[in-house]
């Protein structure tokens, strides 16, 4: 399949896109600094993304437009990928898409879990677009649907590189001094799987206070034929499992 990829440059304090705005391109940022601002508070600036980092993509794997606006903070490059594109490899590779979607699912999860530490005042991502991503990957999944009671049967499937979509029951985890719970809606494991690491070494269970009921969804093996498929997706991909993990680690430093 043909990549339609483009290196745009923007100058210091250009608009890449608006919130509400048509998703005709995800982008993975080359060089500069970008802010990101949301919804009912456009003059307040959320987060920012870093160079290899992705942006643009929560609109095209949920299906909707732009939830956010970002600026350049600097003069910037960045590449664009044309997402009719990615579209119609989903149609083709579906597991392909569900394992995008999975990793998507962990990095919203991230940034609420940021914002909700940084202040209550800001707009927080509707909780909808959450709920179709998780209903998209159910109703494609053909997996058994699996209950864990204990750390070692999610350990287990990790070691199978293997991320694990919760869809029933709530869990604590540790991530360092930081505790989460964690239930419906969440997908553990994947972008540590992506970047490399192992997920265990990273964060634990320290209590399955409802059983876990879910799906075990491959990843590394799907990252593998994507980054063959099409490099602008992988990359793109691999940028979000980097967002979420450093989203993370703001998260509990923020904590500390």
């Amino acid at each position: 399949m043909q990549e339609t990829i483009k290196t745009i440059t923007f100058p210091k304090d250009s608009i890449i896109f608006e919130t509400h705005s048509p998703a005709n391109h995800v982008y993975v940022l080359k060089k500069g600094e970008l802010g990101v601002r949301y919804g009912n508070n456009p003059e307040v600036e959320v987060g920012v993304i870093r160079p290899g980092e992705s942006f643009g993509e929560s609109a095209l794997l949920a299906g909707s437009k732009r939830s956010a606006t970002v600026s350049c903070l600097s003069e910037t490059v960045v590449l664009a990928f044309d997402s009719s594109n990615f579209q119609s490899l989903f149609k083709q590779w579906p597991e392909g898409k569900i394992m995008c979607q999975c990793v998507l699912i962990e990095m919203l999860n991230a940034n609420e879990k940021l914002w909700k530490k940084s202040s209550t005042e800001l707009h927080r991502l509707d909780s909808h677009c959450l709920t179709v991503l998780v209903d998209n990957v159910i109703k494609s999944t053909r997996t058994l649907a699996r209950t864990l009671r204990s750390e070692d049967e999610l350990v287990s499937g990790w070691k199978k590189n293997r991320a694990f979509l919760i869809t029933g029951g709530r869990a604590t985890l540790s991530h360092g001094d930081q505790k989460t719970t964690v239930g419906s809606d969440w997908s553990l494991g994947a972008s540590e799987l992506i970047t490399g690491s192992r997920p265990e070494s990273i964060f634990s269970i320290d209590k399955i206070n409802d059983p876990l009921s879910g799906w075990f969804v491959e990843v590394s093996e799907p990252f593998e034929r994507l980054s063959d498929k099409n490099k602008g997706l992988a990359a793109i991909i691999r940028g979000i499992a980097y967002k979420k993990i450093r989203t993370n680690e703001l998260a509990q430093g923020s904590n500390s």
